[in-house]
């Protein structure tokens, strides 16, 4: 698959950084990364359920979002590995240049 070219984009501004990160901050020390996980990929299956089968836990006839979602280990160490990576991609926004590649690798996979 070729890679599409970069477009450049508006930089976010300082106080919007600021305001993103701390927002993330919040939202962690709230919930922590497993109530992130579960809150983002509830709204994911609700707004698009046919997405649940992109993922080995969701083929699983059984599997309920609503009761399985929290305590489901295949689901928890996807959601815990995507919730890292918003993390680190949250805390480098002040260095945005060196984190678009990894990003941009991410969404070829």
């Amino acid at each position: 698959m070729e890679k599409a070219p970069l477009e450049k984009k508006a930089v976010l501004s300082a106080e919007e950084i600021r305001m993103i990160q701390t927002s993330w901050a919040t939202a962690k020390k709230a919930v922590g990364y497993k109530g992130i996980a579960v809150l983002l990929f509830q709204k994911i299956f609700d707004k698009a359920p046919e997405t649940l089968k992109m993922f080995r836990f969701g083929a699983d006839p059984d599997f309920d979002v609503s009761k399985d979602l929290a305590t489901s280990p295949a689901f928890l160490k996807h959601g815990f590995a995507v919730v890292a990576t918003v993390g680190a991609a949250v805390a480098g926004l002040d260095a945005l240049p060196s984190l678009v590649p990894t990003l941009t690798s991410l969404g070829y996979k």
